[in-house]
């Protein structure tokens, strides 16, 4: 339903600035579309997580559907102050509107709660496969000054002062921006930052300069990126290609297509 997937795209976030400013528009004139948002909003807070999403998910799917299944049965409406069967008018017309309106409220809430369960689920994902990456010293850079501060910054990462590692690795990149060693590094950084959107700028980077001593590293962590930010069809793309190939994370990748399928 496109007023539903406007209205959760308007709350995730992912609208264009132009798309954003239309949706606002309609927003302030459109009684249906803000009761969708609304009930949307509430949804989302109402909702009990926990370990066992799986559970958790089919649970509140099959409690929804049973409870609009009995609105169409019943012809009651719920809330009313007698909660007395509607008979008024046409019987005909009035249950295709109490079946119409179980309708829309049924794909909203599934789409809600399929939505939180996906999210979930890739958090789940990330946790499980990520792993701090072990680093080295550089021995090799275009300049002597370089690898001094490369060092450095590599020295501040594996203290975990991660923005201490970014700003001396900014300064690499100034002086040299296709220097992929800092552009890996500080998207290990900013991953530990929590900064995911810049961590795919960086590995992608790096892919696309072939050849690159950390391109296989590189492949692997912009998947994971893009599994913790829920682009999944982003993250199949990135892993498709190291199953293709013959790198160490070949079967990781293969292994974790499978569980998203």
């Amino acid at each position: 339903m496109k007023d539903v997937d406007n209205v959760i795209r308007y709350i995730d976030g992912e609208m264009t600035s132009e798309d954003k400013r239309l949706f606002e528009q309609e927003l302030v004139t459109s009684q249906s579309l803000g009761h969708y948002k609304n009930l949307i909003e509430e949804i989302e807070l109402s909702l009990d997580y926990d370990d066992e999403l799986t559970l958790t998910f089919k649970n509140k799917l099959k409690n929804t559907q049973e409870l609009y299944n009995a609105i169409i049965e019943t012809n009651y409406v719920i809330g009313s102050e007698t909660d007395e069967p509607v008979i008024t008018g046409n019987r005909s017309a009035n249950w295709k509107m109490l079946a119409a309106a179980a309708v829309v409220l049924f794909v909203v809430i599934t789409s809600v709660l399929y939505r939180t369960f996906s999210i979930s689920s890739n958090d789940h994902i990330f946790s499980d496969l990520y792993l701090k990456y072990n680093t080295r010293m550089v021995i090799r850079t275009a300049q002597e000054a370089d690898k001094s501060v490369l060092n450095s910054a590599i020295q501040w990462y594996n203290r975990n002062n991660y923005q201490a590692a970014i700003n001396q690795l900014d300064k690499i990149i100034q002086s040299d921006p296709f220097s992929t060693a800092a552009h890996f590094y500080r998207g290990l950084s900013y991953i530990e930052t929590k900064d995911y959107g810049k961590a795919i700028e960086n590995f992608s980077f790096i892919i696309n300069q072939n050849n690159s001593r950390y391109t296989e590293n590189a492949q692997w962590y912009l998947a994971l990126c893009y599994i913790k930010t829920n682009q999944t069809g982003s993250a199949s793309i990135a892993l498709n290609k190291i199953a293709a190939g013959n790198s160490y994370y070949k079967l990781k990748a293969s292994d974790l297509l499978r569980k998203m399928e």
